[in-house]
């Protein structure tokens, strides 16, 4: 099966009883199990398929996994998934290449169909492009901001059509030379004047996933600059998140070059809702070739914008703009219990569950958050629970819990109604769930709390969970360690990795050591010093995986010093929806090779 991004191939092989097939030791290098060993495991088809440069490695004691080369041709298998349609889309492995042990007689043989990834990124067309152009020049249109590539080159088909009854002959003519590529630039002269041109990209990526998208270009009979928005035209976008939009604009081109004054203005009007003059005004004062509105600035879900780009001559005085449309969807709710995912309890005390941290992304004040409480196992009666004001808090009675057993408990989070019409106050919700272990011995009640609400983290950035016990404990020690995760602390110091000592309260795990896409359950356990008795919490992080799949261009490729301008342009970048829109910036080394 692909994997999401389309990067990897994860061949699952068949329990150890089988007789005919099995798996290398995952440290059996003699029968090619490392990394790269591709041809110590595969047949000379596959190895066609998989791309140069393509690594094969054991993640599992049944588990392959081919990491492809960077002219992959392997497509998923469009069967039902038993037997193979065609060499293209199956893993076929070499005679005696994997065995159970690495001097085994018996061997696996035969051929897999590649499944399709089961979430991958949805396609995702977008067409920059001038909404007019003057009486010269070139018409760009570019749809290199469009995603999910997976990978891989997207495929591009252009088309063109007139609102009126204008000659696009020609027009398509010109197209079809760029059919294949994700930019098109056409003579500006090929369009009639005043007339209404709509151009169209679809793209695809190898799964035969397809989206597309449509520009309205018309060409004024004046000699005007050319001005786009990078990007799409109709944005949708999270108040809780900064929005950028960025101008893009080149000089009129009858005659010599000028220089270009860009400006941005909030169009509105009936349809839309508007940020106000003043605050418009100083945002767009600081920088005129991109606008950016902190979080929060924009409206509740449901509100919608319209800007202008504007660019102007400054010989001239010829100016052009293009609208972009902005639109807020709702955010997410959070539900939160405070403490950890799994914790440990004493008999004989009350336990407080605190669902007070849970968030809702849109910070929409108006409507109240509303907190339900149950539990899934081993309870008997809800009859003798209590709740603060807002249900937030919840204390269970210590008679209700029974020494030995685990407890889960619930909480689900919601806002807004499922009659509402009104986008900003439908029907959000969230679950979150507490694993309890309730034990005979008083032990010290700990307690992890991270200041980051974010579902997943930032592995550029460091980690802080502050650990606290109960006040019952009076002298206790303390010891961090990891309950699950890649980390290797067993041949590491704990000082050399953390930030913080393993026997503190608070861990602080630097940036750049945790690995994007992996998850980490780091446990506070307290000793009381007396007793001996030990209590703890487990703390869970998800690692945000990076983008995949993109690289950077840069045009030319060599220049001359102060003479020749160099465009680098980052692109085909792919990652999952919850964490676009993708920021990008750019660094250089003046290292001389």
């Amino acid at each position: 099966m692909f994997s999401n991004d389309g990067e990897l191939i994860i061949v699952a092989f068949s329990p150890e009883s089988s007789a005919s097939s099995g798996l290398l030791n995952a440290t059996d290098t003699a029968s090619g199990s490392g990394p790269g060993s591709c041809k110590a495991l595969l047949n000379a088809s596959s190895i066609a398929t998989i791309g140069e440069g393509a690594a094969c490695e054991w993640t599992g004691e049944r588990e392959l996994t081919i990491a492809l080369g960077y002219d992959a041709i392997v497509k998923p298998d469009t069967g039902s998934g038993v037997s193979c349609l065609s060499q293209a889309s199956c893993i076929s492995l070499l005679d005696g290449g994997v065995r159970t042990e690495a001097l085994a007689v018996l061997s696996s043989e035969g051929s897999t169909p590649v499944l399709a990834p089961e979430n991958p990124p949805a396609v995702s067309a977008v067409l920059v492009a001038p909404q007019t152009v003057g009486l010269c020049g070139t018409l760009t249109l570019d749809g290199r901001a469009s995603s999910g590539a997976l990978s891989r080159t997207m495929s591009a088909s252009w088309n063109v059509s007139a609102a009126s009854f204008a000659n696009t002959s020609s027009i398509e003519a010109a197209l079809a030379l760029f059919e294949g590529s994700l930019v098109a630039e056409l003579d500006a002269a090929a369009l009639e004047p005043g007339v209404k041109f709509m151009f169209a990209l679809t793209v695809g990526n190898f799964l035969g996933d397809t989206n597309g998208v449509t520009v309205a270009v018309t060409r004024i009979a004046e000699d005007v600059p050319s001005v786009a928005v990078l990007g799409s035209a109709t944005r949708v976008v999270k108040r809780s998140r900064p929005t950028s939009l960025r101008i893009t604009a080149t000089s009129p081109a009858c005659g010599e070059r000028q220089l270009l004054n860009r400006s941005w203005s909030e169009v509105g009007g009936a349809a839309y809702d508007e940020i106000g003059t003043e605050v418009f005004q100083g945002l767009a004062q600081r920088d005129p070739t991109v606008i950016t509105f902190p979080a929060y600035t924009l409206g509740y879900p449901g509100s919608s914008y319209l800007f202008a780009a504007t660019a102007t001559s400054q010989l001239s005085e010829a100016s052009a703009s293009m609208t972009v449309e902005v639109s807020v969807e709702q955010g997410v709710l959070r539900a939160n219990i405070q403490g950890g995912e799994f914790r440990q309890h004493s008999a004989g005390n009350d336990l407080v569950l605190d669902g007070s941290d849970s968030v809702d992304d849109d910070d929409i004040t108006e409507l109240d958050m509303r907190y339900e409480w149950w539990c899934s196992q081993n309870c008997t009666s809800q009859d003798d629970w209590t709740a603060d004001a807002d249900g937030s808090v919840l204390v269970i009675p210590s008679e209700e819990l029974e020494s030995g057993l685990f407890y889960e408990f619930f909480l689900n989070v919601s806002k807004g109604s499922v009659d509402s019409t009104d986008l900003y106050s439908q029907l959000r919700w969230d679950t979150a769930s507490v694993k309890v272990q309730v034990v005979s011995f008083e032990a010290p009640e700990v307690v992890l709390i991270s200041k980051d609400d974010s579902l997943k983290q930032d592995p550029t950035k460091k980690v802080v969970i502050y650990g606290s016990v109960s006040e019952q404990s009076s002298s206790y020690d303390l010891l961090w360690t990891q309950a699950e995760g890649d980390l290797d602390l067993e041949e590491r110091e704990w000082s050399t990795v953390f930030a913080t000592a393993q026997t503190g309260a608070n861990l602080v795990i630097p940036r750049g050591l945790l690995t994007g896409g992996s998850t980490y359950t780091f446990r506070l356990s307290a000793t009381d010093v007396a007793s001996q008795a030990t209590g703890f919490a487990d703390m869970t992080l998800t690692i945000n995986a990076p983008p995949t799949g993109g690289h950077v261009d840069a045009s030319p490729r060599a220049g001359v010093a102060a003479v020749d301008t160099f465009l680098l342009e980052s692109l085909d970048w792919t990652d999952e929806v919850d964490d676009l829109p993708l920021m990008f910036s750019f660094s250089y080394n003046n290292e001389v090779q």
